[in-house]
């Protein structure tokens, strides 16, 4: 027996005793009213505590009509308030912590039962209207049976609805993923499915009610089974084919037909979910041989779903199925196809967001390359820049040091003479073809009063603006010392002045020649022998006077040599440039060759003498590039006697 319950005030009847005598009271009207209302409340929770710990057994109610599950203390809580009717906001707060209750506790003992194996369907015992083919052996029985079907099939449905509304919302974040709609669409059908199956197989209805959960029940599996064929069309991208609308019609006559309570309704219905199990195989079975990504998986769940087709075929033909054959039909082609489906979606998702971040990597991977290749670029685009800019400077440069070159060539032009000297007994002719612009030879003429003729054929360290410098040096001082007789003292003079310039590497080497008659006197500092051609003996005489070239020192004695000419002798004073000439095999004409030539052209004038030795030269090079200024002078002693002059349009 139940332990008596000592708890003071727990007792319904002392509660009523204790309204009725504080009605009897004389306090004040509106304070009994709320101590009325504040008691009232409190029966009423105490009932509800009760109801909560009645050891009532787990079943139908005592007129066999109501299901006593969680609802058994909502019912309870029905019969107190049409027993002692009180204000709505008295007892919402109790109402909502029933109800809170009543879920709570219905999730949990329903949870368990998920997966167990269901008991008899209507298909296997129980008819559409809810009578038995054979009575109960007994009403504990049908009590048992009703609490495991509520169990199984609530459960069911609440995981079918749980799911559909998770893919309704991963749709609504997500719109363009149509296979999420159509799946959460299905699931949330199959729920309603599974509940509907619970209404009918639990509880007896009347004929119009009954009728009504028929219509729903039609309607939500031919609902379920048409999203289920929309969804394998959308994942395995199929375009439906006419024959579904076919069958979405058939659905919808079925559903008319329910409604109509039609003869043969059941099997049009056992018909459209043979077509529909067969047209998933069909869809699935192209999906695998098309090779479409997860597929297989769909197929474990469509291959479920086939059996329920040749179960309704068989149970349309009067054929009997084991009620546990029935049932693990029923709750394979349930949870599997929603697990089927659930696992495809969750592995397209996962393997979605593999590839949205491979793909992030590769975007930022190009991203880094993009910029790396834009950085070279801007790179490579101001070094090109600074490039233009210094042969820009270059250029400008190149052409500020022609222009000063040429400014230089045109004053070292300025400064040979502009006519040949017209000595009596004497043919002249120069020449000078320097290597650069500005060269370092130079030669130069003075006539004194008294005929003496004074020569000098000079060649400065280097090329360019500083050899310009000491030719003009060296030009300012023969101007001025050319007059003196002794060539020595002419050398040591100019040497001296040149040193005092400063002109640091630079030094002048120079041969001077007086010549006063057939008297002729020659100098050096440095320079090669001049070069003598006697006639009567048609051979070529070398007056070689060996001295430091001006300029390296201050106190050098210098000497000269004294010879005597006679008629049709030819004296050549040249620089190093021209017996110095290399081949473009880096071999050298020599004097010897110079000497050789000179004896070939001896009969002629100067001037064709020195053309002699300038094709000479270039026929030697064979094109290589003049490595030295080259300079000539030529003198001839005519036998005539009277003097021969050549203009400057003789000097290359």
């Amino acid at each position: 027996m139940a332990k008596e319950d000592k708890t003071p005030g727990a007792n319904p009847a002392e509660i009523e005793n204790l309204i009725e005598q504080i009605r009897g009271t004389n306090l004040d009207p509106r304070a009994k009213e709320k101590v009325e209302r504040l008691l009232r409340t409190v029966l009423t929770l105490v009932e509800l505590l009760q109801v909560k710990r009645s050891r009532m057994p787990f079943g139908l109610d005592e007129n066999r009509n109501v299901p006593v599950f969680a609802g058994a203390a909502t019912a309870r809580f029905r019969c107190c308030f049409r027993a002692h009717p009180v204000q709505l906001g008295s007892v919402v707060a109790p109402v909502a912590r029933a109800c809170l209750v009543s879920l709570l506790t219905f999730f949990f003992l329903s949870y368990p039962a998920l997966f167990a194996p269901s008991g008899p369907s209507h298909a296997a015992g129980l008819s559409q209207d809810g009578s038995h083919a054979s009575e109960w052996r007994s009403a504990p029985e049908r009590e048992a049976f009703i609490k495991k079907e509520t169990m199984t099939r609530a459960g069911r449905a609440g995981l079918f609805l749980a799911v559909g509304l998770v893919h309704l919302l991963l749709f609504a974040f997500y719109p363009r993923e149509r296979a999420n709609l159509l799946f959460s669409l299905f699931a949330i059908g199959l729920s309603f499915v599974v509940f509907l199956t619970l209404l009918l197989a639990v509880n007896s209805y009347p004929p119009g009610t009954l009728l009504v959960l028929r219509i729903v029940f039609a309607a939500a599996i031919g609902f379920s089974s048409s999203v289920e064929l929309a969804f394998l069309y959308a994942a395995f991208g199929v375009r439906a084919p006419k024959l579904f609308w076919v069958a979405a019609a058939g659905w919808v006559a079925y559903v008319l037909a329910e409604a109509g309570m039609l003869r043969g309704a059941f099997t049009w219905f056992a018909a459209l979910n043979f077509f529909t199990a067969g047209e998933s195989v069909r869809v699935t079975v192209q999906a695998l041989r098309r090779r479409v990504d997860g597929a297989w998986i769909i197929g474990c769940g469509v291959f479920f779903t086939a059996l329920v087709a040749p179960k309704e075929v068989l149970l349309t033909a009067g054929v009997p199925i084991p009620a546990v054959v029935s049932a693990l039909i029923d709750q394979a082609y349930t949870l599997a196809i929603i697990v089927s489906i659930s696992i495809y979606l969750a592995r397209r998702f996962a393997r979605t967001n593999r590839q949205i971040e491979a793909q992030l990597v590769q975007v930022q991977e190009l991203s880094t390359r993009a910029i790396e290749q834009e950085r070279k670029a801007a790179e490579l685009q101001l070094q090109h820049e600074r490039e233009q800019a210094r042969l820009a400077l270059i250029e400008a440069e190149n052409e500020r040091r022609a222009r000063e070159m040429e400014e230089a060539r045109l004053l070292q032009i300025s400064l040979l003479p502009k006519r040949m000297p017209q000595a009596p007994g004497l043919e002249i002719a120069a020449y000078m073809k320097p290597a650069a612009e500005v060269g370092g030879d130079y030669y130069d003429f003075r006539l004194s009063r008294d005929g003496t003729l004074t020569v000098a054929v000079g060649d400065a360290t280097g090329h360019g603006l500083k050899a310009g410098m000491m030719v003009t040096a060296t030009k300012s001082l023969f101007e001025t010392l050319a007059e003196q007789d002794e060539i020595p003292q002419i050398l040591s003079q100019s040497s001296i002045a040149l040193k005092r310039m400063n002109l640091r590497s630079l030094f002048m080497a120079m041969s001077l020649v007086k010549i006063r008659g057939l008297r002729m006197t020659v100098g050096a500092a440095g320079m090669p022998p001049v070069l003598i051609y006697r006639e009567r003996r048609r051979e070529v005489e070398e007056v070689a006077v060996y001295g430091l070239p001006l300029g390296s020192v201050t106190s050098y004695s210098y000497r000269q040599a004294e010879l005597t000419l006679a008629e049709g002798d030819v004296v050549v004073m040249m620089s190093d440039g021209f017996p110095e000439r290399f081949s473009r095999h880096n071999e050298m004409l020599g004097y010897d060759r110079v000497k050789e030539v000179l004896v070939e052209a001896a009969d002629l004038g100067p001037h064709e003498i020195i053309s002699r030795f300038v094709t000479i030269g270039e026929a030697w090079a064979e094109g290589h590039p003049q490595d030295d200024d080259v300079t000539f002078v030529v003198i001839r002693v005519r036998k005539d006697g009277r003097p021969t002059v050549l203009t400057l349009s003789d000097r290359h």
